[in-house]
């Protein structure tokens, strides 16, 4: 299922400062746990000032070093020859990187410079890493080189490989996750995807507030009929517009309704978060980000959740939300359904399976704002050649497959709505988002 991408990290740097080993700035983050699991081990700090510095970026050479600490090898001071050009003696990462290229760990590019400081993608931390642990990993025909690492950490639910690209980069929060998970293998651990509270009572109720950025914020929550907190269970949020409550939207979308082998009223848990105001609602404000990340984290920490398995259903301005999401929670948010709202492109890193619907009629949203939303998708999903036409639950919708490993893009504009409104919700079309949940998770 998802699970949106994760991997290894840190900055370090020659003189390992005394940093501080609890964080103020990771309480509402998807990683937390892991972060916080390495740092009792010693294994990742943070800066002077208390906090982590999540969304950092990390480099070639500062990842290593975590590698290989992490791996408990013991690395010489001594740097006796050059081992890449653009790697000097004396920088503090010259024996971390010349141990790794002699023992096969890293390699340099094809131009034979390493890139010390370039900064490090899923693809090359995730290959880092399992040299480095020495994990068993099967060698295969003739396939590009590193088909072998991304197969293994999907098959074994270290990272699943829809989440990133060849060339998705990661931060520091993504990076604490992997390397628990490669170190659990390490172990012999069986991993799983469940959150890490599954097996332990929670204390959610229908109607939840927490507080975000002074504001109180509020979402609703719909259980499976029959929970078990021992069950690992997708969680779909259903996001309204802008002058529709979360109350409303949770009538009309009837997202717990239907039927699906694996996803239906019985085994899937609903979230409706309720935006900014009375009504007209706004979700426009950066804050609406943190404030889903605090949800997120509420409910992973209370409930069990599938954690590769967040999937996003938003109508109209949250339409809007849900492409942002998509952009910049690419590793949290495992599917994406869009309908009838504005696009977004700033920011856009890594792939999400993403189905978008907009009335070629619609009076509040322009359709080339839609066909910009697609355009970004198919970029970001690593979409080739044409579409080809396809039916999802009876409507006819344009496809693009051959996309980076079950990301597709579905794009329809054809669809019968409530009263007949071109900016309406699709009439009865529950089933057609699950099917595309289905079908490709």
């Amino acid at each position: 299922m998802f699970y949106k991408s994760i991997i290894i990290l840190l900055i370090i740097f020659i003189n390992w400062p005394n940093y501080a080993t609890a964080f103020d700035d990771i309480d509402s983050n998807w990683y937390k746990q892991a972060i916080l699991e390495l740092s009792e081990n010693n294994i990742i700090s943070g800066y002077d000032d208390g906090s982590f510095g999540p969304t950092n970026t990390i480099t070639r050479a500062e990842i290593l070093k975590v590698i290989l600490k992490s791996a408990n090898i013991e690395v010489s001071s001594e740097v006796s020859e050059t081992c890449f050009p653009d790697v000097d003696n004396s920088a503090w990462f010259a024996k971390y990187i010349c141990y790794a290229a002699e023992n096969n760990i890293a390699n340099g590019y094809d131009n034979w410079k390493f890139g010390p400081n370039d900064e490090v993608t899923v693809l090359e931390a995730l290959a880092f890493a399992s040299r480095a642990f020495e994990l068993k990993i099967p060698k295969q025909g003739s396939w590009e080189w590193y088909d072998r690492y991304i197969d293994y950490a999907h098959s074994n639910k270290i990272i699943p490989e829809y989440s990133y690209l060849l060339d998705t980069q990661i931060k520091r929060w993504q990076s604490a996750e992997l390397i628990s998970r490669v170190t659990k293998k390490d172990n012999n651990s069986t991993l799983d995807y469940k959150s890490v509270w599954c097996s332990v009572s929670g204390n959610l109720w229908s109607s939840n507030t927490l507080s975000v950025a002074w504001k109180s914020r509020s979402y609703l929550l719909d259980l499976p009929k029959n929970y078990n907190s021992n069950t690992a269970y997708p969680l779909v949020l259903g996001l309204h517009g802008r002058t529709n409550s979360n109350a409303m939207v949770r009538d009309y979308m009837w997202l717990g309704g239907w039927k699906w082998q694996w996803v239906s009223e019985q085994n899937v848990i609903r979230a409706y978060p309720a935006g900014i105001g009375p009504g007209p609602y706004n979700w426009h404000q950066a804050e609406n980000i943190d404030f889903i990340d605090a949800m997120l984290t509420q409910i992973t920490e209370a409930l069990c959740v599938d954690r590769s398995a967040v999937h996003i259903v938003g109508h109209s301005l949250w339409a809007y939300f849900s492409n942002r999401l998509a952009c910049e929670r690419w590793d949290v948010i495992s599917t994406m359904t869009a309908v009838a709202g504005p696009a977004y492109n700033v920011a856009c890193r890594g792939p999400v399976a993403s189905l978008i619907l907009h009335n070629r009629a619609d009076p509040l949203v322009a359709f080339r704002d839609w066909e910009n939303a697609t355009k970004t998708r198919k970029l970001k999903n690593n979409c080739v050649w044409d579409a080809v036409t396809t039916s999802i639950s009876g409507l006819s919708c344009q496809s693009w497959t051959n996309c980076s490993r079950w990301n597709p893009v579905h794009f329809c504009t054809e669809y019968p709505t409530y009263g007949d409104a071109p900016h309406s919700w699709p009439t009865a079309w529950a089933n057609g988002i699950y099917k595309f949940i289905e079908d490709i998770r």
